[in-house]
């Protein structure tokens, strides 16, 4: 039991042992050597040991100590990193914030010019960062030098009460504000004028700035040809040859009237002029002989005249009799009766048809016009799908039954027959059989709302997608 309370002993002693030796080869051997430094504050603002000490931004080391001196003042120590270089005038600066998150941390900031460095021990004046000159650097201005501000403000304000008190610089400041406002208004319209003139002839000015730009090259190239023509030497040539062309063209036109005047005093020359003369006397009596013949031949005309006259009263009997014929014509052809043109005019029947198809989804026009070509038969032509693909329709209609018709022919651009077959006064069936690869067969009921307007109900493509049709047309 001893032996066991022996080592029980020793453990206990060896770990103390072993616990002060860390802690002081910690802080002697293994810990980074420092330098340290005092700041003084009056109010420390809640900073403790191991704050950050930051010198330009950047750790160069950590409070060590916080301490209460003078009864009024808080010490701190500084322990910085050996051989780090402190200007003198160097002051310990506590920022504050509006909110508190966060360590505190010392920043140490160095004048503007400086002549050399602290040593080791020495003691930096402490001060405290409003929280505003984090957002205005400026801000830490003194009371003193706010309130000098204030009063300065102050009496600016006076100085513009009495100023705006005065009624006749009042009157004068409205008279040059309606004057500006006019003089605005003025220069807004000329502005907008000018934007105006400028939009509506942008295409001529920027032709007229590329002509004048293709003007100006074509200058400035003219130019440069005429340049280097005269000084070539071949402008003052070619002038030379043009004086001494025109100074020959003068000499030969001395010539010239010389060799006319000898002519002219030639007695051969005379005497083919005396000859030309005596040749116009006698093409003068040659004229009058002609004037006596011309007037032979007006007689003659009268006599033409005459015989003239006389076709033109034949050819008015005869226009008398092509008049009559025309009237007997236009009574047998245009008359009003049922066997004339204008009886047939009157049976034939226009027709406008709309419609709605469901699938495809749209509407369908159909024009068309049935003329009667005797008692019983008619023809039907017109345009199915007009305006779009405007298929054609050529069907002769032929009686079917008591009061239906037939028709065959041609519908919608292909071989196809159809049926008309009266229910009553009002309904009517109708269908259409058409195409040949193809066939496609419509049916519908119409209903007589009027005399020139319908309307009906039916199906199309039977027997194969059995849409519905719906629709209204026009008759005439």
């Amino acid at each position: 039991m001893q032996s066991a309370s022996k080592v029980g002993t020793l453990v206990l002693v060896f770990g103390g042992l072993m616990l002060g030796s860390y802690a002081i080869l910690q802080r002697s051997i293994f810990a980074p050597k420092s330098d340290q430094y005092f700041a003084e504050f009056a109010d420390a603002g809640g900073v403790t040991v191991g704050a950050r000490v930051l010198l330009a931004g950047v750790n160069i080391g950590s409070v060590s100590k916080v301490e209460l001196v003078g009864g009024n003042r808080a010490k701190l120590t500084l322990d910085v990193a050996q051989g780090t270089q402190i200007p003198q005038g160097t002051v310990a600066v506590l920022p504050t914030a509006l909110i508190g998150i966060g360590d505190r941390q010392i920043e140490l900031t160095p004048p503007v010019k400086t002549g050399g460095y602290l040593t080791s021990g020495a003691t930096l004046i402490g001060s405290m960062k409003s929280p505003l000159d984090a957002f205005a650097p400026d801000s830490g201005t003194t009371v003193a030098a706010m309130e000098q501000t204030l009063k300065s403000a102050t009496k600016t304000m006076d100085a513009m009460t009495k100023l705006l008190s005065d009624q006749s610089l009042k009157s004068d400041v409205q008279a040059l504000m309606q004057q500006s406002a006019a003089t605005a208004a003025a220069f807004g319209k000329l502005a907008a004028r000018f934007d105006q003139t400028l939009s509506q002839n942008q295409a001529a000015i920027r032709e007229m700035m590329r002509n004048g730009s293709a003007i100006s090259g074509d200058l400035a190239q003219m130019s440069r040809k005429f340049s280097s023509y005269v000084q070539s030497g071949k402008l003052q040539g070619g002038v030379d040859a043009l004086m001494e062309q025109m100074n020959g063209a003068l000499t030969e036109g001395r010539g010239l009237v010389a060799d006319m005047r000898k002519a002219m005093n030639d007695p051969a020359v005379q005497d083919n002029i005396k000859g030309i003369l005596a040749n116009a006397n006698t093409m003068s009596k040659t004229g009058t002989e002609i004037a006596e013949n011309a007037k032979i031949l007006t007689g003659k005309g009268v006599d033409f005249a005459d015989e003239a006259t006389s076709l033109m009263k034949k050819a008015n009997k005869l226009a008398d009799e092509a008049s009559d014929l025309f009237a007997e014509l236009k009574k047998k052809i245009i008359g009003g009766g049922a066997s004339g043109l204008t009886g047939a005019l009157r049976k034939i029947e226009l027709s406008a048809d709309a419609h709605r198809e469901s699938k495809p989804d749209r509407w369908r026009t159909d024009l068309g016009v049935k003329i009667p070509i005797s008692s019983k038969e008619n023809v039907h032509f017109g345009l199915w799908d007009a305006f779009e693909s405007n298929k054609l329709n050529l069907q002769l209609g032929s009686p079917f039954g008591k009061n239906g018709e037939l028709r065959y022919g041609v519908y919608a651009s292909k071989p196809g027959a159809g049926i008309n077959m009266p229910l009553g006064n009002s309904m009517a069936l109708r269908g259409d059989v058409f195409g040949v690869n193809r066939t496609r067969f419509d049916a519908r009921l119409e209903y007589k709302f009027t005399k020139n307007a319908v309307g009906w109900v039916g199906a199309d493509r039977i027997f194969d997608r059995n849409t519905l049709s719906v629709g209204f047309g026009i008759r005439r």
